[in-house]
């Protein structure tokens, strides 16, 4: 009886194999992922906001700023009267917004970006980055340790900041008193508006900081580079906690991290160099690695709710999402693409298995490599492999566990190598 009964939960689920070999786009809907738009221009796009879940600027070099009122399905130019490279961009109604950048370039517009007008600000510093509370308070930050705040609108701006050479990269405030500012190997507080700040650490050396967001005065996070210009630079991922200044760092990335965007403690994205993209549903604890698509170095990020967002960059790349970035099963397989001239998936053996099974691939080339096992739900059971990898043929075995090496239950399961940008995914069939 117990042969007989097996023998039909095989066949079942060998039935249920078969079945799931049709084309996924039968079962489930399509777009999710990253997906490219088209910006227009080929220039260097470097800061972009959104107001609402349609209404978005982007600004880049030589002057460049895009306007969309539909999601980015269209980006038309706007006129800035400016040919200097443009960092940073905020709106606070969507009338309202400024944005800044070279030579101490300041911009604002009080019509949704149809005219710009100038503003002064009394200083040729490169500016990186502006923070505006309303209509009439806002801060700008940028090289040589410039901090400026204003209190009428950008009509007048008074210098607060605090004695330094270094770029002073972004800044965020959460009222008109309380705001960090990051830069170089610095990171500093004020509770005054910019009069005075405090050195936050400790600070690990050989760290530059790019980007920082804070959801409260007490908790943010704050991402850059490691190393220098002779040994390369890595991606750096810190979280900062008060009281206590408990200044962490949690994570990191095999290239320069330029941008953090969290919509809540728990769930947040990362982008860098080379085009990659991180994410996390834990607050850090995890960070996956999810396909932009491009190699581009990634500049900017912004979400304006779990689900919906654009990425930015180099070479006028605009990169958006409607599912958090991450990719359905089916469109994974259907994204499958052989390079023959960079590696080769060979089907896992044996196959159905139990209790384990080897899959097995060949790398003609180094490269970076990404071997994880999905269940049919698209949820991550197991990373088995997360390296760079020397050309050769590689043999993994999966023991039918998951990330905590708890067994997991029959049915069919995904495998999937990411090699660089390239991907494909087999199928395999788990029988207890």
């Amino acid at each position: 009886m117990y042969v007989y009964e097996r023998k039909a939960v095989v066949k079942a689920i060998l039935n249920t194999f078969l079945f799931l070999a049709l084309p996924f786009s039968f079962l489930i809907g399509q777009t999710s992922g990253w997906h490219s738009q088209n910006s227009g221009t080929t220039r260097g796009l470097n800061g972009i906001y959104f107001i609402n879940d349609s209404t978005g600027w982007v600004v880049g070099n030589a002057g460049t700023i895009l306007y969309t009122s539909n999601q980015g399905n269209l980006w038309t130019h706007q006129n800035g009267n400016t040919s200097r490279n443009l960092s940073g961009i905020d709106f606070v109604t969507d009338l309202v917004g400024w944005a800044v950048g070279d030579n101490g370039t300041i911009i604002m517009t009080t019509n949704k970006g149809i005219t710009w007008e100038s503003q002064t600000l009394g200083s040729s510093a490169n500016l990186n980055a502006v923070d505006f509370q309303n209509d009439s308070i806002g801060w700008v930050c940028g090289d040589n340790g410039a901090v400026f705040s204003t209190v009428d609108g950008g009509n007048s701006w008074m210098s607060v900041g605090f004695g330094t050479s270094y770029e002073m990269e972004d800044l965020h405030f959460f009222d008109d008193q309380n705001g960090f500012v990051v830069g170089g190997n610095m990171f500093l507080n004020t509770t005054d508006g910019g009069m005075t700040w405090d050195h936050l650490g400790p600070i690990a050396e050989d760290t530059y900081h790019l980007s920082i967001q804070f959801l409260s005065p007490s908790f943010g996070w704050v991402v850059g580079s490691y190393g220098d210009l002779f040994s390369g630079y890595t991606g750096v991922i810190a979280q900062w906690q008060s009281p206590g200044g408990y200044f962490d760092y949690v994570g990191g990335s095999s290239f320069s991290l330029n941008s953090v965007c969290f919509i809540t403690t728990l769930k947040g994205w990362i982008v860098g160099d080379n085009g990659s993209i991180l994410s996390t549903t834990d607050g850090g604890s995890n960070w996956e690695t999810q396909v932009s698509g491009t190699e581009r170095d990634l500049q900017d990020i912004v979400f304006i709710n779990d689900t919906t967002g654009w990425a930015i960059g180099n070479n006028g790349t605009i990169l958006s999402t409607k599912s958090g970035g991450l990719v359905a099963i089916e469109d994974k397989l259907s994204s499958i693409s052989m390079h023959p001239e960079s590696f080769v998936l060979h089907g896992n053996y044996p196959n159905p298995f139990n209790p384990s099974t080897t899959i097995r691939y060949e790398l003609f080339k180094p490269a970076n490599v990404l071997l994880i096992i999905f269940d049919l739900l698209g949820n991550e059971i197991k990373t088995l492999v997360q390296s760079r990898q020397n050309a050769g043929e590689y043999n993994w075995v999966w023991d039918g566990t998951n990330g905590e090496n708890m067994p997991v239950s029959s049915g069919v399961y995904i495998y999937q190598l990411s090699v660089d940008q390239h991907i494909e995914s087999k199928k395999m069939l788990l029988v207890r």
